[in-house]
């Protein structure tokens, strides 16, 4: 199976033709023939949230969760003013106890980003596909030079709340990020945010994309929509079976595989590809 990249990903058109519909049609047509021939049996996509998706796609599209997107294009009072009151509070407060914020475009304080970052997950007890290492952070330095940045929230001369960007064209995007436990009520990381919009706003970006959460009640979802109270949207993915014949076949594979393990195969109906499904097994 192929996925897109983090973020979101799609056909692109770079100049308009006048027909996108057709453009974006021939282009799953050759898409269609060329997959195969990578062994590319099907495919996971998530449609941005700036504009809604309007062009053809060629697999099943449904919703999966709400995200938040930070609109810049308006002016800083009232973008300011957009913030939750209880936001706003918080951020004055932050910056009357002297926090102050850094960028950091060369990752300089990497490895101080990456133990808070870390300790984060750790507090959150967060599966570990989702911890990193310097040589990872290393990848990123190495791989999208200008297209990264680092903000470093600062009290008492040391760094105790960190996030990771990553910056697109009109863009910057929430990629990682995390707050020491003993700093959480400094609002250290409200303020962080807040300083990575005012400087995504003046380095000529659209939007900042927050993220979002499992579900609307999501704290952690609650917490970023309190930047941008309208700004709620709902991502669309794609799944799309590329190669049937061969879906089916790895399919057939799995459910033998587990039948010689002595297990009744039943794969999760939500899971997609579903030959890749944790399974509800009978022994």
């Amino acid at each position: 199976m192929i996925s897109p990249p983090y973020g979101y990903g799609g056909p692109f058109i770079v100049h308009n033709t006048g027909d996108e519909d057709k453009l974006i049609r021939c282009f799953f047509d050759a898409y269609r023939e060329w997959a195969p021939t990578q062994g590319i049996v099907a495919e996971y996509m998530t449609f941005s949230p700036k504009n809604p998706r309007e062009w053809f796609y060629p697999g099943d599209v449904s919703i999966r969760a709400p995200t938040v997107l930070c609109d810049l294009g308006v002016n800083p009072d009232e973008l300011w003013k957009n913030y939750r009151k209880t936001l706003r509070w918080e951020i004055r407060k932050a910056q009357r106890d002297g926090i102050f914020v850094q960028e950091d475009s060369k990752g300089e304080h990497a490895e101080e980003f990456l133990s808070i970052y870390n300790s984060t997950m750790d507090r959150r007890h967060a599966s570990d596909a989702y911890l990193m290492d310097m040589a990872f952070l290393s990848r990123i330095h190495d791989t999208l030079s200008g297209n990264y940045c680092y903000f470093h929230a600062y009290y008492n001369g040391q760094i105790v709340s960190s996030e990771l960007v990553l910056i697109s064209g009109d863009s910057t995007f929430f990629f990682r990020g995390g707050t020491y436990a003993e700093d959480l009520k400094t609002y250290s990381n409200k303020l962080l945010k807040h300083e990575i919009i005012q400087w995504s706003k003046e380095n000529g970006k659209r939007y900042y994309l927050l993220g979002g959460g499992n579900d609307s009640e999501d704290p952690l979802f609650q917490y970023k929509r309190g930047f941008a109270p309208n700004g709620v949207r709902w991502l669309q993915v794609g799944k799309w079976v590329v190669d049937e014949g061969r879906y089916n076949e790895l399919v057939e594979a799995r459910r033998v595989f587990e039948s010689d393990r002595g297990c009744a195969w039943i794969p999760r109906s939500d899971y997609f590809p579903k030959y890749r499904a944790p399974a509800v097994v009978s022994t």
